[in-house]
C-alpha cells in the first residue's frame, strides 16, 4: 500500500500514456530509474525511482493513467514532485488533491502555482 497519492477527485478527461509519463519525470529527474509496467492485471501502469536524499522514493501511475501514488513517505522529494506534477497536469477539473494515507481525511489540492514548500507544509514538514 503506498504512503500517499495524488489523486483526481472525479474522472478527468486527460491521462498520460505510461511511456510518455515516464520519459517526462526522467526529462526532469534525470538519473529517475523505472519502468512501463506491461500486464493488464496489475494496479501500476509504470513507476519511476526517484533519488531522494540518502534513499529514494517510488512514484507509480496507475492504470487509470491520472493518478500517482508514492512509497516511502519521503516528504523533501514527494514535495518536489507534487509541486511539478501540478505544474504539468493538462487540467484542474476533475480536482486532483494530495492525500497522506496516515490521515487520509485531509487533502491539499493540486493547483497551477502550488509550490514545494506549500506541500512540504502540508505533510508537516
Amino acid at each position: 500500500m503506498s504512503d500517499a497519492a495524488a489523486v483526481p477527485m472525479g474522472t478527468p478527461a486527460w491521462q498520460f500514456e505510461p511511456g510518455a509519463w515516464l520519459e517526462t519525470v526522467r526529462g526532469r529527474w534525470p538519473r529517475a530509474t523505472g519502468a512501463v509496467i506491461g500486464r493488464d492485471d496489475r494496479a501500476t501502469a509504470a513507476y519511476a525511482v526517484l533519488p531522494a536524499g540518502d534513499g529514494s522514493v517510488e512514484v507509480e501511475l496507475l492504470r487509470d493513467g491520472c493518478t500517482v501514488t508514492f512509497e516511502p513517505l519521503r516528504p523533501d522529494a514527494i514535495a518536489d514532485f507534487v509541486a511539478w506534477w501540478a505544474s504539468v497536469l493538462p487540467s484542474y477539473e476533475p480536482e486532483v488533491h494530495l492525500f497522506v494515507m496516515s490521515d487520509a481525511d485531509r487533502s491539499l489540492p493540486l493547483t497551477a502555482g502550488l509550490t514545494a514548500d506549500q506541500v512540504r507544509d502540508f505533510l508537516g514538514v
